[in-house]
């Protein structure tokens, strides 16, 4: 999604800014792959937003997925899922679990403010191992990301609640490059006019 959006923001600033090449540098976490851009190694991502990476690279703000990376459900063993779904679903009771979250995510933070027992994690792939191991009980992800996740992993996600926590995710462009800054911007422009 985030590659396609990419490219009709390209595709629709092209009159002003001519021709352009995308390519894909790899699959990496979003420290390191943030790292890369702060430091030049790469020209563009795609990342939810935060202090810290505001101030290192440009954010083009126009929140991707509308603010649904925000909204978090609880993906774990379909076992455990169903024994949490048949359960108690208050606050409190959701504070007692251990709940695997990036240690990279910048909402991870924001699951600490709320009182959740957090976990971290490296990645998604680590916390499923964690997970079957009896290290966590569920992972928060988003709505967007966690039926694709538990499809590639047997998983299931909890159906009886959801958490709302802002979680804009926006395309950052490194600071040494304005002219590809002033590109997407104006490719969300036209997109959305």
């Amino acid at each position: 999604f985030r590659e396609e959006v990419l490219q009709l923001l390209l595709d629709r600033s092209r009159e002003r800014f001519g021709d352009y090449e995308m390519h894909y540098a790899g699959r990496v976490s979003q420290s390191r792959a943030f790292r890369e851009l702060a430091e030049g190694r790469l020209d563009v991502i795609g990342t939810a937003t935060s202090v810290e990476r505001e101030r290192l690279a440009t954010p083009i703000r126009c929140c991707l997925y509308r603010g649904l990376m925000g909204v978090r459900t609880g993906v774990g063993l379909p076992e455990r899922v169903r024994a949490l779904d048949a359960g108690d679903d208050t606050l409190e009771r959701l504070r007692q679990l251990r709940l695997g979250v990036g240690h990279d995510w910048p909402i991870a933070q924001a699951h600490r403010d709320a009182g959740l027992n957090v976990v971290g994690i490296l990645h998604f792939d680590a916390g499923v191992k964690r997970q079957r191991l009896g290290g966590m009980d569920l992972i928060s992800h988003s709505v967007v990301e966690a039926p694709f996740m538990c499809a590639k992993h047997g998983l299931a996600m909890i159906s009886r609640w959801a958490l709302f926590m802002p979680h804009p995710y926006y395309f950052f462009v490194a600071r040494d490059n304005p002219r590809l800054a002033a590109r997407l911007t104006l490719g969300f422009t036209v997109a959305l006019r």
